[in-house]
């Protein structure tokens, strides 16, 4: 779970979503969006008219106020919460849009035509906040989905808001719901009910992702896409190893680990094999097991964990993890919300998970895994060379490493490996959310929380390297940070955990207006500290 990171109100204010992005960006994977979940258990409302811009506007002006007057509290009492995760998110984005002493003033706008789901009128909003002195380097901007609702069959009564999400600006309108990526080979969605909300890469720690909320109830169905190396089989064995059919129960039983390691309360359950109903009837069709990567080339499974009760919900929660495979090629999609409301609405939950589709079964399963990263990241891997034309990226690895190409929430990430277990990895982040570039100090900023998060100690350094300046060979700013970790050395005739000693790690930063890189190196040998050395400063930036 991401933990909340202090307040420093003397950052600059364009800084004030950069610690809620890397408390994201550090996240446990795929357990994001569950993490700020409070589960509870709400009944759908009876039918409502439908609401008219005139009717919501006012609604957006009190709150917009309310913004101004960095009133986290009134302004959250004007919702009557559906979604409870949603609504904690709110709570701390708000939380991290107010410093102290900074006035703000936001103007709300409505995009496009309200939409009806259910007795929820859904629109999309697009926030603009400037400094209240009207400073327009003070300007940023981001848009959201909002649902409302008025008393059943009264249109003059007050809207009252009911969720509120961010969106990307960069997403546009997606017909009837259905989120399809040709590259990533699958399609979700398209379901009446259902409201799809892209999500930032970054913040979903995939290479896409988009939730679908079951608009009126506290239902919620986060997807993702990742590119992971094979994982071993906990399944099934036969006389020639492990089958295929184990790969996604791994994947599943490692997530369901990782939430309880989050919450010791969790009570996790039994991975099955599961496909969508439409793969499973053709995998069915075959004399093969229904996930078994025969004539449909692809496997699944699913696994709940059960949450217990509490005062919002007697029932208690579920979060129930379904991936898909086709080699390293993962899409997740894990529905979450209250037991009862589950129970309550299974069939739309049904219908939504089984609208599900690979659109190619029979892909070669290396271009399958290739496909999504090419198209996300733009990079690609020559011998040793990394090239990246999307972001006009080139490092030259270290000759005799294995390059590997990685999935997350990074614009790119590759990672060289040596035969002796060094590494250097090529890690490139987006602007953060809210903010419009990236500067010397940001990139500061955030390395010193990441460093924080990992356990890392920066060393204090005189040498000119370690200070900012123009490189040559790149059109950024560089600098080079020597940091040490804590590693366990087992020590004889000692406690259990032996000793602790530390291990160098090398960090090159280089920071661009669009974009900040960080190359993180540790060798085992002289050597092969000179190739890490050698390998970051071949890298070019045309």
């Amino acid at each position: 779970m991401s933990r909340a990171l202090p307040r420093q109100p003397r950052l600059p204010r364009r800084h004030r979503f950069l610690r809620l992005a890397l408390a994201n960006a550090l996240a446990l994977p795929h357990v994001v969006a569950f993490a700020n979940v409070v589960a509870a258990c709400l009944p759908v409302k009876a039918q409502a008219a439908t609401l008219g811009l005139p009717a919501i506007q006012p609604v957006l002006g009190q709150l917009d106020e309310l913004f101004a007057k960095a009133d986290a509290v009134a302004y959250l009492a004007q919702f009557e919460p559906d979604h409870p995760g949603a609504h904690a998110q709110l709570r701390q984005q708000l939380l991290s849009s107010f410093a102290p002493g900074v006035p703000l003033q936001r103007t709300s706008t409505l995009l496009g035509k309200p939409r009806q789901f259910g007795a929820r009128t859904v629109v999309r909003v697009h926030f603009e906040v400037r400094a209240a002195d009207g400073r327009s380097d003070a300007l940023y901007a981001h848009d959201a989905m909002l649902a409302f609702r008025s008393a059943a069959g009264d249109p003059t009564a007050r809207p009252v808001p009911t969720f509120c999400v961010e969106v990307p600006a960069e997403f546009g309108s997606l017909p009837n719901d259905l989120f399809r990526c040709p590259a990533c080979n699958y399609e979700l969605g398209g379901v009446a009910g259902w409201l799809c909300v892209p999500q930032r890469n970054d913040r979903a720690q995939a290479l896409e992702a988009a939730s679908f909320y079951l608009i009126g109830t506290d239902i919620a169905c986060d997807l993702s896409v990742r590119i992971e190396d094979p994982l071993p089989s906990t399944g099934q064995v036969s006389g020639a190893g492990e089958t295929p059919a184990g790969q996604p129960l791994a994947v599943v039983e490692r997530l369901a680990a990782a939430l309880r390691r989050l919450d010791p309360t969790v009570r996790p359950g039994i991975a099955v094999p599961w496909l969508p109903e439409n793969h499973r009837a053709a995998a069915t069709a075959t004399t093969a097991p229904a996930t078994t990567p025969g004539a449909t080339g692809i496997a699944g499974a699913q696994l709940a964990v059960d949450l217990p009760a509490d005062r919002a919900n007697p029932d208690g929660s579920r979060a129930v993890f379904h991936v898909v495979t086709l080699g390293a090629l993962q899409h997740l999609m894990l529905v979450r919300g209250g037991q009862r409301s589950l129970q309550e609405h299974a069939p739309a939950v049904a219908a939504l998970l089984n609208s599900y589709r690979m659109l190619d079964v029979d892909c070669d399963r290396a271009l399958a895994a290739a496909r999504p990263l090419a198209h996300h990241t733009g990079g690609e891997l020559a011998g040793t060379t990394y090239r990246n034309t999307q972001w006009n990226v080139a490092v030259e690895g270290p000759n005799g490493w294995q390059p590997g190409l990685r999935s997350g929430g990074n614009l790119f990430r590759v990672v060289w490996t040596s035969p002796q277990g060094s590494r250097l990895w090529l890690l490139g982040y987006a602007t953060p959310e809210g903010m419009t570039k990236w500067c010397r100090e940001t990139a500061d900023l955030w390395f010193r929380e990441m460093c924080a998060e990992k356990g890392l100690t920066i060393v204090a350094s005189t040498d000119a390297t370690s200070t900012w300046k123009q490189d040559q060979g790149c059109s950024a700013d560089s600098r080079l940070v020597t940091c040490t970790a804590p590693i366990r050395v087992p020590v004889l005739q000692s406690a259990p955990g032996g000793s602790v000693a530390a291990q160098q790690r090398l960090f090159r930063l280089v920071v661009r207006d669009d974009m900040f890189l960080v190359l993180d190196g540790q060798a085992r040998s002289d050597d092969e500290w000179a190739q890490v050395r050698a390998a970051m400063a071949s890298l070019r930036l045309p």
